[in-house]
């Protein structure tokens, strides 16, 4: 093969001397050329500005490509069929002469199946080699030649096979006279990634409505395709696609899945935006579920966000919302307490208190924390309630005169206290009244901390500070209270103080009345009362009540006295083992050390180990000298219908139950008691026994319990219908 000499077109020039004689012979060839180059580095020289002499500067083109590179990989993974990709290349001068482009050519060879060829050559109209090259001026450069060329790779998807092909671009560049261009087809995938993760609209208000974008981008080298989507949770929470105007609201066809009936197509490094909204008509804690469906491989294209919002939120609560003051005399104040409760799970920030007319009615936040004399929240300074605490707010009437109808009767003066928070019901309102009378006597009020329904046991804290007079303070308080039957509760430390305490240890209805005393002398004109009922919290709560007639009432200076009874309550399995101390070939089960709930084993472990089966009973007071109550508590009782058909027939075929009874521990030496047992099934009251005579060590086998019908039957025994067991004691379990 004979080499091809590339030629470089210096341009017009004149021939020197040098020149002639270089042509002169071929021996002089090394020395011409050298001399050649010499005279043409001078000529170069840029400080040289004469044309005249020597040779011009040499003067080269230079082919550049954008983008530049030399291997091009195509994704074809998750195309459709005769999906097209198109991968432009600019062609451009940056040399100082024009650059000659001698052949642009693609070669691909397509299989034999193919359709089509799958890589495409696309070139301008304009763009033709058949009569000779084609001419780009430099970049920047004035002149009638195109200063670059824009040429297209195509390539049509017909299936999976991988293909090559390859771009051959021809020119007269001094560095790159002949560039070639590999393409490749590979599959790739798609790679989703979600934001934000969580979906959280944070805090909001009742009534907002907050929107959220949700960007599903697709970072992979394949198209990413979204087919559909399900959501399901809480209600409120909508996906809006504002590509097709479609929107869906959290329902039952949400929670069912959404298919797509064309699928989202995103491509390779492009992004699609969706739209998630929420509308605040709760307070609480919202979430739902959003599941995207996609072709991505990761956990088979499922794709989780969670939707949040008042996850950390503020409640407000504010106790009473009504306030009535009563009859307040003209130039005295009555104070009431409205109480503010933070019951959310961020700080409650009251901005606002304001009264709506501010006749006669008044606020004091001198004992609030920050808010000394007259100031008043606001939204740069506001009221900070931290989660589970609260804060008292005082106010105030204070006639300054007697109103009267035309016939002349006394009318009330009325108010609203309003209070805007940053909770999700924005204010809360407090409406007050209150009369203004020349003169009257002091009103006694009464506010139980621990609410009107409470458990048995609590102990209930009274408080009197809302009572007033119009003439001085309040001196003296006189505590009085309706108990349920056998109930011995007494106020503590007192009667007479201001604010006691009192133990509601049985179930039913306690009615506290308060009568007060000002100090010049009048009485409260009428009582003050309020209701506590005691409701049992457990499925099953056992009360045993008593008293010893023998027995001296308790004093100030001396404790009460009285019989010792104990409450015992058998497990079906107490019976199955054991002394029969009673000697009817049966097992009796009191006292026994697993399976009788008393006050020798008063937390026994029964049935399930699970520690989140609460089918444990509790026995929550051991009363040792009257008059009761001794409760025991069993929060959830097993479905005894369940036990082993053996233990059936091993207690002879009675119905498998639970078993109460009542034994007279110690008399202390006051002789016979009379014992009352009630028994409450869900809060309700189902079985009071009527007073049971009982000796020192009486065995009381009382009622049956069964579960979960929750029917109680008394045990028969004598004619009177009790059957009870004198001398009863345990070997183990022995009186003083």
């Amino acid at each position: 093969m004979t080499p091809v000499a590339h030629q470089f077109d210096l341009g017009p020039r004149r021939n020197t001397g040098l020149e002639l004689l270089c042509r002169a012979g071929a021996g002089l060839l090394l020395a011409c050329l050298l001399a050649l180059m010499a005279q043409a580095c001078a000529d170069s020289d840029p400080t040289s500005t004469s044309p005249g002499s020597g040779f011009e500067r040499l003067r080269l083109p230079q082919i550049e490509l954008d983008p530049d590179t030399r291997e091009v990989s195509l994704a074809v993974g998750g195309l459709p069929v005769e999906a097209v990709i198109r991968y432009p290349i600019r062609v451009r001068n940056t040399g100082e002469r024009e650059l000659r482009l001698h052949g642009v050519e693609l070669h691909y060879s397509a299989p034999t199946d193919e359709p089509a060829p799958s890589f495409v050559l696309n070139l301008p109209p304009e763009v033709s080699f058949e009569q000779g090259p084609y001419i780009l001026r430099p970049t920047g450069e004035q002149g009638t030649a195109p200063e670059e060329l824009i040429l297209e790779v195509v390539l049509v998807h017909f299936d999976d096979e991988p293909r090559t092909a390859r771009l051959v671009i021809e020119s007269d560049s001094h560095l790159d006279p002949e560039i070639e261009i590999v393409f490749t087809t590979e599959e790739g995938f798609p790679v989703a990634r979600v934001t934000p993760d969580p979906v959280d609209f944070g805090t909001l208000q009742g009534g907002d409505l907050a929107r959220v974008p949700l960007t599903i981008i697709n970072s992979g080298r394949a198209v990413l395709e979204l087919s559909g989507f399900q959501m399901a949770g809480h209600q409120g929470f909508t996906l809006v696609d504002e590509v097709r105007e479609r929107q869906w609201t959290l329902d039952s066809s949400t929670e069912a899945g959404v298919s797509f009936n064309t699928p989202h197509l995103i491509p390779a490094g492009e992004s699609l935006s969706l739209t998630v909204e929420y509308e605040a008509l709760t307070p609480e804690r919202r979430e739902a579920q959003l599941v995207l469906f996609t072709n991505t491989d990761e956990n088979g294209g499922a794709i989780t966000r969670r939707l949040l919002a008042n996850s950390h939120s503020p409640r407000a609560e504010v106790e009473p919302t009504v306030i009535d003051f009563g009859r307040i005399a003209v130039g005295a104040t009555g104070v009431r307490l409205v109480r503010l409760l933070s019951h959310g799970s961020a700080p409650l920030q009251v901005t606002e208190l304001t009264l709506d007319q501010q006749a006669d009615f008044g606020l004091d936040l001198s004992e609030v924390p920050g808010f000394g004399g007259a100031a008043l929240p606001t939204e740069s300074d506001p009221l900070i309630i931290e989660p589970n605490d609260f804060v008292d707010l005082r106010i105030l009437f204070t006639p300054e005169a007697e109103l009267l109808d035309q016939d002349g009767i006394a009318v009330a003066q009325s108010d609203t206290l309003t209070i805007a928070s940053n909770s999700f019901e924005r204010a809360h309102t407090v409406s007050l009244s209150g009369t203004g009378v020349i003169s009257t006597c002091p009103e006694a009020h009464i506010h139980v901390l621990d609410g009107t329904e409470v458990s048995p046991q609590t102990v209930v804290r009274l408080r009197s500070d809302e009572s007033y007079s119009s003439c001085g303070d309040i001196v003296d308080h006189a505590w009085s209270v309706e108990q349920p039957p056998g109930a011995g509760g007494t106020f503590l430390p007192s009667a007479s103080f201001a604010n006691p305490s009192f133990p509601c240890d049985a179930a039913g209805t306690y009615r506290f009345c308060l009568e007060v005393m000002d100090s010049c002398g009048l009485l409260s004109c009428e009582p003050a009362c309020e209701e506590v009922v005691v409701i049992p919290d457990s499925e099953l709560h056992l009360q045993l009540l008593w008293r010893t007639p023998n027995a001296p009432p308790p004093s100030p200076d001396r404790p009460r006295a009285g019989g010792d009874l104990d409450l015992h309550l058998l497990h079906p399995y107490a019976r199955l083992s054991g002394s029969d101390l009673t000697g009817d070939g049966v097992p009796d089960g009191w006292f026994h050390q697993i399976y009788d709930c008393f006050w020798g084993n008063p937390q026994p472990e029964w049935g399930s180990f699970s520690p989140s089966t609460n089918d444990n009973p509790r026995l929550d007071r051991d009363d040792t000298s009257g008059p009761g109550p001794e409760n025991i508590n069993l929060p959830e009782p097993e479905d005894l219908s369940s036990l082993p058909p053996e233990l059936v027939a091993q207690l002879g075929g009675a119905p498998v139950s639970y078993r109460a009874g009542v034994h007279y521990w110690n008399d202390h030496g006051f002789g016979a008691s009379y014992a009352t047992l009630r028994v409450f099934v869900r809060g309700e009251k189902v079985y009071e026994s009527p007073e049971v005579r009982l000796m020192p060590l009486d065995m009381w086998d009382a009622v049956t319990i069964e579960w979960p019908s929750g029917r109680v039957d008394p045990v028969p025994g004598h004619p009177d219908g009790q059957l009870i067991t004198p001398g009863y004691q345990h070997p183990a379990f022995v009186a003083p």
